[in-house]
């Protein structure tokens, strides 16, 4: 009967903390880009975007 919802559930034990790594990604690189578009040490905020986009990438 709750066969469907097993399959729902991750099956990777590291899957919470990846999924907090990724959301702290995700969260810095939208507050470096709301920086950014402010134009505020605009050099310092393009590189904070660079790291966080190659960190999601890789």
């Amino acid at each position: 009967m709750l066969s469907w919802f097993r399959k729902l559930l991750p099956r990777e034990d590291r899957f919470f903390d990846m999924f907090e790594r990724h959301s702290r990604t995700v969260v810095g690189g939208a507050e470096a880009l709301e920086q950014f578009l402010q134009g505020k040490d605009i050099d310092r905020w393009c590189q904070k975007l660079t790291f966080f986009a190659t960190r999601l990438a890789g």
